[in-house]
This record gives C-alpha cells, sequence and structure tokens, in this order.
C-alpha cells in the first residue's frame, strides 16, 4: 500500500494521539469470475467494524442525566471525537482501461445504513428504485494495468455522519441528504436541533463495482480523540443500531 502503515493495533502502548490504521481482510476483486447464471461478478462489498471500549457505570449515568436534560438521546461515540479517512488502492488487472465506482454505507451505534435494506423497502412498496450510497467517491477510469489511489477524506465521513443521522433520528428526506452537501444545500436538516450531537460511525460497508478485472484494497485510518477504542481490556462495546428503511406515503 502506497501509505505508511505504522500498525500499533489498539495497544495502551500507542501514542494515544496517534492515529490508528485497520486494513481490510482481503482485497475486493471483481470481474475474474461468474455467478451461478454464468453472469460475470462485477460487484463486491466489505464490512469493516470498529471495536469501541463500552462505557463505565458512571459514563453511563452521565450520558443518561445529558439525554435527559437535551431531550434526545447522547451517543457514547460522537463524530467530533472519533475521525476516520479511508485510504484505497484500485488496480486493474486486465488488458484494456476501465471505470470503477466506490460507495461506502455504514453504521452509528444508533442507526445502520444499507443499500440492501433501502432497496428492498422500495421493492416493498412498488416503487422505484432511489439507490444511494452514504458516502460514495467520484468514479474513475483506471488504464490497462495501472493503479489509482484514492482518499475518502475526514470531513466526507462527518458529512456522512451527519446524513445518517438526519435521516434515522430526525426523520430527513434521505435522497436530498444524500445527494447535497450539508454546507451547500441544508435540503433534510430541518428537523435536526441546532445543539445536537451526532453519533460517529463504527463500521462501514465498501461497495466496488467494476466491468473490468480490478481489486481494490483499502484501510481505515481513526483518530480516537477520548482513547475510546477497544484495548482488549474491560467490556467491548456492543452496538445494535435500528436499521434505516425509507417510509412511503401511503397510497
Amino acid at each position: 500500500m502506497f501509505w505508511s502503515m505504522a500498525l500499533c493495533g489498539f495497544a495502551l502502548a500507542c501514542d494515544p494521539n496517534a492515529p490508528h490504521y485497520v486494513d481490510g481482510e482481503a482485497p475486493l476483486e471483481v470481474a475474474n469470475s461468474t455467478d451461478a447464471m454464468g453472469q460475470p461478478v462485477t460487484t463486491a462489498k466489505a464490512t469493516l467494524a470498529l471495536k469501541f471500549r463500552a462505557p463505565s457505570a458512571s459514563e453511563s449515568a452521565d450520558l443518561a442525566r445529558e439525554s435527559t436534560a437535551r431531550g434526545y438521546a447522547m451517543p457514547w461515540l460522537r463524530d467530533d471525537d472519533i475521525h476516520l479517512e479511508l485510504l484505497y488502492t484500485v488496480k486493474n488487472l486486465a488488458d484494456a482501461p476501465g471505470t470503477f465506482k466506490l460507495a461506502v454505507d455504514g453504521a452509528s451505534e444508533l442507526i445502520r445504513y444499507d443499500e440492501d435494506t433501502v432497496a428492498a423497502a422500495f421493492d416493498a412498496a412498488d416503487e422505484d428504485p432511489v439507490l444511494l450510497g452514504l458516502l460514495t467517491a467520484i468514479p474513475k477510469v483506471v488504464p490497462a494495468h495501472g493503479t489509482y489511489q484514492g482518499v475518502l477524506r475526514e470531513d466526507d465521513f462527518s458529512e456522512a455522519a451527519l446524513d445518517l443521522d438526519a435521516m434515522g433520528r430526525w426523520m430527513g428526506n434521505f435522497a436530498a441528504l444524500l445527494i447535497n452537501r450539508s454546507d451547500v444545500n441544508p435540503t433534510g436538516l430541518d428537523m435536526v436541533p441546532k445543539d445536537v450531537v451526532r453519533p460517529a460511525l463504527f463500521e462501514i460497508t465498501l461497495r466496488f463495482a467494476s466491468q473490468t478485472h480490478m481489486t481494490c484494497t483499502y484501510s481505515l485510518r481513526v483518530r480516537d480523540d477520548r482513547g475510546q477504542l477497544f484495548d482488549g481490556h474491560g467490556q467491548e462495546l456492543m452496538p445494535m443500531p435500528a436499521a434505516f428503511a425509507p417510509t412511503f406515503a401511503m397510497p
């Protein structure tokens, strides 16, 4: 990989201010096999979940008190404390140039956004599907046997956390939220409290697609301001987020 992988796991011996890097288990590979119907497999996906420590009894009590005072659930993992960045490398293994697409779904401790769940909701309602990733990279053309290195930045993930919270807790229109950057067009944020504390993403699902034989390797860079990453001691946080699905007006 093109970035320095100064991996130290989640050990306490690491500098608490230094970023952690968590690699995907295996490269995503497309257009190198066929399905049961003999069609090329042109999409691949993988989920990467970060491990965090659970709050102590006193920390849980503090969260409960603040939730009562604010009138909404205070997250344990806050977007202003947990900062994510995705580093990825795409290799074109074919003898011709090709285009790839990369989208990212994700989950906070409260809400999970999964494109398959959204697609199923549209199908059940007999509606034309509107399928969008929580976070989407600009499609790129990679030359034959070439390599492309890309980054989805911390501000991209912060925007994704904002969109997920707005659609999941505050009934924002998910298509408007995912299409627009909030600093350019705040459509869908009408019901979000001005002082809201957004939950951070703890899990991402990558969706990689190409008609050309390609691989995608990836690593998640994590800055953990409050030392909440699980280090093997104490209790691990086991989030159970609710699945987001769009709602439709009754005919």
